[in-house]
């Protein structure tokens, strides 16, 4: 099997609200008050590492050394993918 890796378009984003959607359920079943996670994909704000890059630049170059970020304590995945960017 071969796979392509390529930069998201706009054409990509129903998939990507979809998938987002359906990693996300599982957690809102039980009653989780979560954020809209995949509002604004369909605008062209893409998720995930890029966009944690992006806030700990601008934080950097606004001098501060430390950047917080808060998930939910039952959402173990994203506390991972979050710990794995340092």
């Amino acid at each position: 099997m071969t796979v392509a890796v390529r930069p998201a378009t706009a054409d990509d984003a129903p998939g990507l609200t979809a998938c987002i959607d359906a990693a996300y359920a599982p957690f809102v079943t039980k009653g989780l008050d979560l954020p809209p996670v995949s509002e604004g994909i369909a605008g062209g704000q893409w998720l995930g590492q890029a966009r944690i890059a992006t806030a700990t630049s601008a934080a950097r170059a606004a001098g501060y050394d430390r950047l917080h970020l808060a998930t939910h304590i039952e959402m173990t995945g994203t506390q991972g993918f979050y710990l794995q960017l340092g």
